[in-house]
């Protein structure tokens, strides 16, 4: 009877490991460098030394029906591997969560060598991480297709695209919150983001963003190209193209809610997008003339810092934090606004809030 029952284990298990297994799995990641998985598909996490690299494990992750999740720690991630198959950037191709512990203890680097996450048909969900040193033609920090991806907590800083130097979204639902892009550029289209929708199927939210000198020439923060846009409580200065600094959009007009648009080079809208609730711009061009905007204003930001919330509230950011002196402290919607800001500090709700991805203490 025993003998039986443990022939049916063994029966259930070969079984489950050929289907690609229903259960979700765990992995950690124990080792910085990169390298292939040794055995791809048998759900153990090992590049056959006995260590799990972080490619390794997202090998195993996409090897699985569930949505797994990868933990990886502190340290700076190099994706050396180049060239045909699996090196590269790290395909996402089935459900996952990968896990940092923050944009700046857990870095993961494309060295200039290809983009760094590609997620394709799936549903993806990326937090804690800094994803920096991307190149590729399309989204060198992140290229999604056909996907919904949800970004949290994280730094796109330095990678070059032609477009979408940090993010391209083809018809994609892409959530983003607690972000900053600083430094990405494209020779092309969205030096930040890219959004790209032919049937309008495509979306981005974004809250608690900040979107700090980026650069292209179209779009240097943002490109959207028919994707359904929302902005709440978000910041998007000191960027630069020959058209719209800011945002450039054609088709569907942007929604913007609390949201700062100033600073930036080459105006900072390229066509007006729609107010929805108490936006800032510094030139004029957003459109930005409901009441309770700020048009024309000088939002009077300090430099780009890297800070965190008070003690309670430990969830350090690059933010471009308010100047005491800033008209944009308390003019926010107090019924729209984000309940934190982006270091997850909260903000006096009901009864007023500050405009952008920053909420002064």
């Amino acid at each position: 009877m025993h003998r039986f029952a443990l022939v049916l284990s063994i029966l259930a298990l070969a079984v489950a490991v050929q289907a690609g297994t229903a259960a979700a799995l765990g992995f950690n990641v124990n080792v910085t460098y990169d390298a292939f998985d040794a055995f791809p598909g048998d759900l153990n996490c090992d590049d056959g030394t006995g260590n799990c690299t972080l490619r390794a494990a997202v090998q195993e992750s996409n090897a699985t029906a569930a949505a797994d999740d990868i933990s990886v720690p502190g340290g700076v991630y190099q994706l050396t591997l180049v060239g045909p198959g699996a090196a590269g950037d790290l395909d996402i191709y089935t459900q996952m969560r990968i896990t940092g512990q923050g944009p700046r203890r857990t870095i993961v680097d494309g060295i200039g060598a290809d983009r760094v996450f590609d997620v394709r048909s799936t549903t993806a969900i990326i937090g804690g991480l800094m994803i920096r040193g991307g190149r590729e033609f399309d989204g060198a920090g992140i290229r999604t297709v056909n996907s919904t991806l949800t970004l949290h907590w994280s730094d796109l800083w330095v990678d070059n695209a032609s477009y979408g130097g940090g993010i391209a979204a083809y018809e994609s639902r892409l959530k983003v919150s607690g972000v900053t892009f600083v430094d990405d550029t494209s020779t092309d289209l969205g030096g930040a983001i890219y959004l790209y929708s032919a049937s309008g199927g495509g979306s981005a939210d974004l809250e608690n963003v900040t979107i700090h000198g980026n650069a292209s020439k179209r779009g240097g923060g943002i490109f959207a190209n028919n994707a359904p846009l929302r902005l709440r409580n978000v910041t998007i200065a000191d960027n630069n193209a020959a058209l719209g600094g800011g945002i450039y959009h054609l088709g569907v007009s942007p929604l913007a809610y609390n949201t700062i648009v100033a600073l930036n080079g080459g105006q900072d809208c390229a066509n007006p997008i729609t107010s929805a609730a108490n936006n800032l711009d510094s030139d004029g061009t957003c459109g930005f003339f409901n009441p309770g905007d700020l048009p024309f204003t000088n939002p009077i930001l300090d430099p780009l810092a890297y800070l965190s919330a008070p003690v309670f509230f430990p969830t350090p950011n690059w933010v471009r934090p308010l100047n005491p002196a800033s008209p944009a402290l308390g003019a926010g919607d107090p019924t729209t606004c984000t309940t934190v800001d982006e270091r997850n500090f909260p903000r006096p709700l009901p009864a007023s809030c500050d405009i952008g991805a920053f909420e002064l203490p």
